[in-house]
Order: C-alpha cells, then sequence, then structure tokens
C-alpha cells in the first residue's frame, strides 16, 4: 500500500512539472505572414508577441517593442489573432516594423490561455524559457534580463 502511495506522489510530480505544461514554440507557415518585417538574421532568443487587432492592451506593448531594437541575441515576432487582411488593414506601421503571423491562419493553440492578450513567450531555440500574460509594469525589462539585451540607453 505504501508502495502504491510513493508511485501516485512520484506521478503526481512528474504530472505537474512536465513539459508538456511548456508551449509549444510555433511553427511558423509562410501562408500565415501577414509581413516579413526588416530582415535580421537568426537570433538565439524568439520574443513572440501574441496579440489582438484590436486589444489597447496588446496595441501599447506593441508600441513599446523598438526597446528591443538593439538586442543582439534577441528577434522580435508578432502572432495576432485577426486574418491578414485585417492585420494589414489596422495595424500597417505595425506589420511593416515586426515580422508579424496571423495566428487565424497558423491556428497556433496554446497549451491554456489562447484568448488572453497580450502574452509574451521567450524562447531559447525551442525551448520556452519565459511566458508572461497581460501588460504588467517592468515587463518589457524582465524580457530584456532575460534575453540578455543588457541595459537600455535612452
Amino acid at each position: 500500500m505504501c508502495l502504491v502511495r510513493v508511485l501516485f506522489m512520484l506521478l503526481t510530480v512528474v504530472v505537474l512539472f512536465s513539459p508538456v505544461l511548456v508551449a509549444q514554440r510555433p511553427v511558423f507557415a509562410d501562408a500565415a505572414l501577414v509581413s516579413p518585417g526588416p530582415s535580421v538574421p537568426p537570433k538565439p532568443y524568439l520574443i513572440l508577441v501574441y496579440g489582438g487587432v484590436g486589444c489597447g492592451y496588446s496595441q501599447l506593448l506593441i508600441k513599446n517593442l523598438h526597446r528591443f531594437q538593439n538586442c543582439p541575441e534577441a528577434e522580435v515576432i508578432l502572432l495576432m489573432d485577426q486574418s491578414p487582411t485585417v492585420i494589414q488593414r489596422e495595424m500597417p506601421s505595425v506589420a511593416d516594423s515586426f515580422k508579424t503571423y496571423s495566428n487565424a491562419v497558423l491556428n497556433h493553440r496554446f497549451r491554456k490561455h489562447n484568448d488572453i492578450f497580450p502574452q509574451v513567450f521567450v524562447f531559447r531555440g525551442p525551448e520556452q524559457v519565459l511566458h508572461l500574460m497581460g501588460l504588467k509594469k517592468g515587463l518589457i525589462s524582465r524580457v530584456r534580463r532575460v534575453v540578455e539585451c543588457g541595459e537600455e540607453t535612452e
């Protein structure tokens, strides 16, 4: 009986801390590409901003993404909730500034909270190293520390 309890507790711990609970990095398909943004060489970190086209919090975060332009180790990609046509119509300058994908076409599903905007995921290769939901004070600074950008100079 004691062995059964130990095995059950071990299984519970394995399930709770399993990488299954970590978001998978999307596989970006060309069909979902809204705008290629500026050409950048491959970088070790990917900052993925999952946002809503009509979400004011997403728009505020996107307006501050220029703070990552001097991060030599990170690339910023936007994954927006609407169709490519809506994204181009509602966000033309953003689509030109960042590589932007339509999740209406890509249909990527995160483990949970697919309807909360904005969300920021940081991946190092295929591994998720940070996930932040909502717009919070210090969000950009925290992401900059994770992707080793150094101090901001403004």
